[in-house]
């Protein structure tokens, strides 16, 4: 199959023979070097052989990660990196890497950007100019079957008294932009036909400086299946994620038993 590309005489093609290889040996054992504007980045086809076009794009992108520069060892930019994965080259080809494999998963890594504010106040919608982003505490992705969705808050004693005697509703205390965005998503996605919740979680911890260990928080409400439930027990927050994982994961008929068992063991 001809390569337009070659053929181009803008590309140093004469329309008959193939283009003059577009690289440059630096002198590193015969490797062949993108030219610019891509800079000197190393490919793995010899200099006496011709970069096919396809290769020519996959490998223009190519280059070391910082810290992750290893000799003898090439790093790959996507297409072959995806999310928190990258792809090292080796003799026995592609490998998937995690960049992060010697971070704890779920810790705080970088506590002062957890701590940054976001703000939307340049971002508001509507006739009423009453339509803003909002933040999302907690989201649990269940293999893509399914989604938990947390708010959490602080409620103090005087509040958590209200809600136990049934004086207030726990949802009650949600922002009603938050509420209806966080209702809209759940229902979307079960509309859909996958499963999702969400948790109105109460953190316990007074101190807007003090860590909140969100497993051991308590949840005060669930909605599920387009409407709410008020938890009867103080249960904390991993038993309700452990309940919503093994039931989407292993019940056919997840759907009908979570109804069941928020309307009748929470």
């Amino acid at each position: 199959m001809k390569n337009n590309y070659y053929e181009n005489p803008q590309n140093g093609g004469n329309g008959e023979q193939p283009m003059q290889n577009p690289a440059q040996t630096n002198g590193t054992n015969g490797q062949a070097y993108l030219e610019q504007p891509y800079g000197s980045v190393p490919t793995p086809q010899n200099y006496n052989q011709l970069i096919e076009q396809n290769n020519f794009n996959n490998y223009a992108g190519q280059q070391t990660f910082g810290n992750y520069e290893t000799t003898g060892q090439t790093y790959c930019t996507p297409p072959y990196a995806q999310n928190s994965m990258y792809e090292q080259y080796s003799d026995n080809g592609y490998q998937s890497v995690s960049r992060f494999e010697n971070d704890e998963l779920g810790k705080i890594t970088n506590r002062d950007r957890a701590m940054q504010t976001m703000d939307f106040t340049g971002m508001v919608y509507g006739q009423r100019k009453n339509c803003t982003p909002m933040n999302i505490d907690m989201v649990l992705d269940v293999k893509t079957k399914g989604y938990v969705f947390g708010e959490i808050k602080y409620f103090p004693d005087e509040v958590n008294e209200q809600i136990y005697n049934g004086i207030i509703k726990p949802e009650e205390k949600i922002k009603l932009g938050e509420k209806i965005t966080l209702m809209g998503i759940t229902d979307t996605i079960q509309d859909g036909g996958k499963a999702a919740c969400v948790l109105l979680i109460d953190s316990e911890t007074a101190n807007p400086h003090e860590d909140v260990d969100v497993s051991k928080a308590i949840v005060l409400s669930v909605y599920f299946n387009h409407r709410w439930r008020i938890c009867r027990y103080r249960n904390i927050v991993r038993f309700h994620t452990d309940l919503f994982w093994n039931a989407v994961l292993t019940r056919r008929d997840w759907g009908n038993w979570l109804d069941w068992y928020y309307d009748n063991w929470i």
